[in-house]
């Protein structure tokens, strides 16, 4: 007989969709490397190439997505995110972060570009101030997240299917087909 191990979490206290108050302090994480904006505008891009970008969508990148669980806010700024239907917000007002739920959708897609902190783009710490992976499956129940290796070219795609992420399989031409966006994900190399 083979056991194999058991990925024991705790349950979640209760999760709340508040407003981030104005003078809460957002995190000031510098961007690691210069490749990251440029990957974020292609992504874009590639939206509006596309023509897939509807008017009342949110695509963001080191933006900040909040929730309130238990007692604590929790703030983590994906390096792409990609929501598909956000209240408009009133005119001279600028948006500092993003509540899924209370102003929204929640997130369609959150990326990551892997970075020189080992792990933390697959952390499943179960407590405060929670990993990026347990934040996105578990409390925002993002229904894609990809994880983006700069240096191999390599993706990593994943499905939220019953409350947990599973890996998607890459087609023959290694692209993987994502239909909240109706288009392909794949790695193009050149100038």
């Amino acid at each position: 007989m083979t056991l194999s191990p058991v990925r024991l979490t705790p349950p979640l206290p209760p999760i709340r969709w508040e407003k981030l108050p104005e003078d809460f302090p957002l995190p000031d994480e510098p961007v690691e490397s210069t490749l990251q904006p440029l990957l974020a505008a292609a992504l874009r891009e590639a939206l509006e190439l596309a023509q897939r970008i509807p008017a009342q969508a949110l695509i963001a990148s080191n933006f900040g997505l909040c929730s309130t669980v238990g007692d604590k806010v929790v703030v983590k700024a994906p390096d792409w995110v990609y929501v598909p239907a956000v209240q408009p917000i009133p005119e001279g007002e600028i948006r500092r972060s993003y509540t899924p739920h209370l102003e929204g959708d929640p997130p369609a897609i959150v990326m990551e570009f892997i970075s020189e902190t080992e792990g933390g783009e697959y952390s499943i710490n179960p407590h405060y101030p929670y990993g990026k992976w347990y934040f996105y499956e578990r409390i925002l129940q993002v229904p894609v997240y990809v994880i983006f290796h700069p240096k191999t070219g390599e993706l990593d795609v994943y499905r939220l299917e019953n409350g947990r992420y599973t890996p998607v399989s890459a087609d023959e031409n290694r692209r993987y087909w994502i239909p909240e966006i109706g288009l392909f994900l794949g790695v193009w190399r050149g100038q």
